[in-house]
């Protein structure tokens, strides 16, 4: 089925664990400190990314990501504005932001990041609706 990934392409992708202790280090070093999550996923190549992290926390992340030791990187729409990460896949789970349909603005920003000209020779956009459809009388 296309635009579905299959497991064993994310279980041959090498992981640098030194590349990823470094990155947990930097964290540790940071004001703020490891987060408890961080500390559990970043071992298994996977970050998160909100505005909830420090400066320094999203730097870290951000870079990681950016230089391919992190592969999955969740995020909420702090990556539809300001931030220059490209990326194979995007997956938006929801059009709902702060209860309101986000605005088309911050969707382009949040589905332009997958498949960057120059950076990527691929690239696929997933948006995840359920739409529930309200049925009179029930």
């Amino acid at each position: 089925m296309e635009g579905f990934v299959k497991v064993s392409e994310f279980l041959s992708h090498e992981i640098n664990h030194d590349a990823l202790q470094d990155i947990i280090e930097q964290l540790k070093r940071t004001p703020a400190g490891l987060d408890s999550t961080l500390k559990w996923t970043l071992p298994c190549d996977v970050a998160y990314h909100h505005a909830g992290l420090t400066f320094d926390g999203r730097d870290i992340i951000e870079g990681g990501f950016r230089q391919g030791h992190i592969c999955i990187l969740v995020a909420t729409s702090t990556l539809s504005s300001g931030v220059n990460l490209p990326a194979r896949r995007v997956i938006i789970r929801t059009i709902m932001l702060n209860r309101k349909v986000i605005d088309p603005l911050c969707y382009q920003q949040m589905a332009g990041r997958a498949g960057r000209k120059g950076v990527d020779t691929e690239g696929w956009f997933w948006l995840d609706l359920l739409v529930f459809v309200g049925l009179e009388n029930c």
